[in-house]
């Protein structure tokens, strides 16, 4: 006979897995496609989209095997597999932290809560959004990336971290941030050398692997480009602020960043906030070489910022005891907000 617990979380990986593979067909049916399936497997595809080549590498070589035509729907059943598997393993990812973060069961309201929260941020990021619906096959992968990295950061394992950052980064070069992160995340906790040199052993691994695929797909070295035509994008993004296209920007984390500093506020302590540190300096890159309204280019940080939040949440206000929550949420702890 199955107890209560395996009972729940049976149905919560059942719902976890119905809403990703939900998302994922939603994902490729109904944004705008730049690059089409075929060309990702054809490697018809142009920098910088071209070194970011993990799932269309992946799928190229299952079609190849079974000799499937590259525009069928086989290839494109594939892409959107590869997508829900991401999904639903970043989106356990984020339930298994969230529960020990908030010391709940698998079910609380808190953990419940911090899914919900996610979900919102990919939603919004992916669909919401008023500008640039785009579909890339390596975006939905990112957040798979990105919460594999962090689970690992917040465990200290290295080697396991390692590759991540290698197949991360075949994936899409912006998993670089995971080094800064495991850097914040453990200052002042480990030996100042060791941390170093494992940061730079991180940072060097992304930029090896990224050289290594512009030589096996034989692309030119351009990560990004500066340019919009004739004119440096940083300047394209400021002229954004003259317009209504400035509330696409606002509503990075389907708008959720409003209520990071009362909630970074509970956590004064928390290495999870110190990885925010290097949000600032992601975003100002992102000035230069990105569409500052593309919402889609911040998509890396969700992980860190469902995080964030809901530990803040789970902490209630500052100066209310910060007992550990055990299945349920308690309404004042709302209340701070």
């Amino acid at each position: 006979m199955i107890n209560t617990r395996s009972r729940d979380n049976f149905l919560l990986v059942f719902i976890v897995l119905a809403i990703s593979i939900n998302i994922a067909i939603s994902h490729y049916h109904s944004q705008y496609k730049i690059i089409l399936v075929e060309d990702w497997l054809s490697k018809g595809v142009s920098m910088p989209f071209g070194g970011r080549s993990f799932v269309s590498d992946l799928v190229r070589f299952i079609v190849n095997i079974f000799n499937v035509a590259y525009n069928s729907r086989i290839a494109i059943g594939l892409f959107i597999s590869v997508e829900a598997i991401s999904l639903s393993v970043a989106s356990l990812l984020i339930i298994f932290m969230t529960r020990k973060e908030a010391k709940g069961t698998i079910s609380s309201p808190i953990v419940l809560l911090g899914y919900f929260i996610f979900l919102w941020q990919v939603s919004y990021t992916l669909f919401i959004t008023p500008v640039h619906r785009y579909w890339f096959s390596y975006d939905v992968v990112s957040l798979f990336v990105m919460s594999l990295g962090l689970f690992l950061i917040t465990t200290n394992k290295f080697l396991p971290l390692l590759v991540t950052v290698a197949l991360g980064t075949w994936n899409r070069e912006t998993t670089i941030v995971l080094a800064s992160w495991y850097f914040l995340f453990y200052l002042g906790k480990q030996k100042t050398s060791s941390l170093v040199v494992n940061t730079l052993i991180l940072f060097l691994t992304s930029f090896l692997v990224k050289y290594f695929i512009w030589w096996r797909h034989q692309l030119t070295p351009n990560i990004v480009s500066l340019y919009d035509n004739d004119q440096l994008r940083f300047f394209l993004n400021i002229a954004f602020l003259d317009n209504y296209r400035l509330l696409a920007v606002f509503g990075v984390f389907g708008f959720l960043w409003i209520f990071l500093p009362v909630l970074i506020k509970r956590q004064p302590n928390s290495s999870l906030v110190r990885c925010l540190w290097s949000f600032p300096f992601y975003f100002l890159g992102m000035l230069v070489v990105g569409n500052i309204n593309e919402i889609r280019i911040f998509i890396e940080f969700i992980p860190l910022v469902t995080l964030v939040l809901i530990t803040g949440l789970a902490r209630g206000p500052v100066g209310r005891s910060n007992s550990p929550i055990s299945g349920q949420v308690k309404l004042p702890h709302l209340s701070g907000l």
